[in-house]
């Protein structure tokens, strides 16, 4: 579960950078 929550708040990161 961390370990998805992490992939999707960096995915969104990503995309907001």
């Amino acid at each position: 579960m961390s370990k998805l929550l992490c992939h999707l708040l960096k995915s969104h990161t990503k995309s907001f950078l």
